[in-house]
C-alpha cells in the first residue's frame, strides 16, 4: 500500500488500519470479499519484485542517446517516465492495485458528502459509483466512476484532514506536495488509532517490507511528477511552466530561465542516469530551446543542451548545474542548482 495505513503487516498493524479508516471514512470490510478483478498481483509476488520498473532513469541513457559522456541529444520519448507505462505497474506491484487486502476496489468506498474520497483503490479501472466490498457491496454510493488517474488527480487523501493540511495525491509539476511521492518518502499526515488509544499519530510510511519500492522506483515516481506526471503519448511535452522568479535576470528584455528538474539539494548516484528539465524564454525570441540552453557541471564540464535531456555523472561529490540561457542580443542568464553524488 501506498496512499492510505497500509497493508497490514501483523495482527495489531491490522486493526490498527482498520480503526485508523474507520475513525475518518466508513470503509467496508474486506475480510471475506474475493478479489473482483480476477487478474490481481498477490503480494507473494509483490515481495519478489520490490516495484522495480522494468525501465527508467537508470537504464535510458543508452536509449536516448546521452550516456556517461553526457551528449547534447535530447531523450526519446519512451526514455522518460509515463503513468500508464511506468507508473501503473509499480502501484500494482508494490501498492496492492490488485489485492483486496490492500487498494484493489474491494477497499475503496467513495463517500458522497466528503466529496468522493475514502480508502483510495489503487486499481487501474473506473472506480467510484458503488461500493465494492462489505455488507454494502453493490449499493451506489452517489460518485461518478473515475479512472485511476483522475482519482489520483482530483481527489484529497482523507487521512490529511484532521491534524494536517488536506493534500492531493497528485500535483503535477511538485512531488513534495504530492502525498503520493509524500507516502513514500515519509512525510504523511497525522491520524487517530482507537484500538491503541493513540492520537495524532504519524500515518505509516509506505510500502511496507518486504514490500518497499527500490531506489530507481521512488525516483522515478519523483520524475513523473516532476516532469508533470505525463499520460502515454505526452512523455516529451513540456507540461511544467517555468518560473521566472528563479531566473538569475536584472535586466528588462534579457531571457528567463528555469531548472525544473532535478531540485536543489537532492543526492543522485554516480553512474545513473540523471534527467534534466528546463525552460527559457526571451521577450524578443520567445521560447529558446536547442543550443540557446547550454548545461554545465562545476565537477564535470559541458553536459548537454536543450529543454530536456538525461545525462550520467561519473564524478563523485559535490556538483552544481548551471543552465545558460542566451537570446539573439547575446544577453544570457542563468539557473543552478547543487547536487550531491554519491556513491
Amino acid at each position: 500500500m501506498l496512499l492510505s495505513s497500509g497493508c497490514p503487516t501483523s495482527d495489531d498493524d491490522a486493526g490498527a488500519d482498520t480503526d485508523a479508516a474507520s475513525s475518518t471514512e466508513a470503509t467496508p470490510s474486506t475480510s471475506d470479499t474475493a478479489n473482483p478483478s480476477g487478474t490481481g498481483t498477490s503480494n507473494a509476488t509483490a515481495g519478489s519484485q520490490t516495484g522495480t520498473p522494468t525501465s527508467g532513469p537508470s537504464t535510458s541513457g543508452a536509449e536516448s542517446g546521452t550516456g556517461s559522456e553526457g551528449g547534447t541529444g535530447e531523450p526519446s520519448c519512451d526514455a522518460l517516465p509515463t503513468f500508464e507505462r511506468d507508473i501503473v505497474p509499480i502501484l500494482q506491484v508494490s501498492c496492492g492495485g490488485g489485492d483486496n487486502s490492500c487498494h484493489d476496489r474491494s477497499a475503496y468506498a467513495a463517500t458522497f458528502d466528503r466529496d468522493c474520497r475514502g480508502w483510495l483503490s489503487l486499481e487501474d479501472a473506473p472506480l467510484g459509483a458503488e461500493v465494492y466490498g462489505g455488507a454494502t457491496k453493490g449499493d451506489a454510493t452517489g460518485c461518478p466512476d473515475m479512472p485511476l488517474y483522475e482519482r489520483l488527480l482530483e481527489l484529497d487523501a482523507w487521512q490529511c484532514e484532521v491534524y494536517d493540511e488536506p493534500a492531493a495525491y497528485l500535483v503535477p509539476c511538485d512531488p513534495d506536495s504530492s502525498y503520493l511521492y509524500r507516502k513514500i518518502v515519509g512525510d504523511v499526515c497525522n491520524l487517530d488509532i482507537p484500538s491503541k488509544n493513540q492520537s495524532n499519530v504519524p500515518s505509516l510510511t509506505m510500502p511496507q517490507e518486504p514490500y518497499e519500492l527500490s531506489d530507481q522506483g521512488q525516483q522515478m515516481i519523483y520524475d513523473w511528477i516532476a516532469r508533470g506526471a505525463p499520460r502515454d503519448g505526452q512523455g516529451c511535452q513540456e507540461l511544467c511552466e517555468a518560473d521566472e522568479g528563479s531566473s538569475e535576470s536584472g535586466d528588462d528584455g534579457s531571457p528567463v530561465a528555469s531548472i525544473n528538474h532535478p531540485g536543489e539539494g537532492e543526492s543522485r548516484s554516480v553512474g545513473v542516469a540523471i534527467p534534466f528539465i528546463g525552460e527559457a524564454s526571451d521577450p524578443e525570441d520567445g521560447v529558446l530551446e536547442g543550443a540557446s540552453m547550454a548545461w554545465t557541471s562545476s565537477e564535470e564540464g559541458s553536459i548537454g543542451s536543450g529543454g530536456m535531456f538525461e545525462w550520467t555523472p561519473s564524478v563523485v561529490g559535490e556538483h552544481t548545474f548551471t543552465l545558460t540561457a542566451s537570446d539573439s542580443d547575446g544577453n544570457d542568464v542563468t539557473d543552478s542548482v547543487t547536487l550531491m553524488i554519491v556513491p
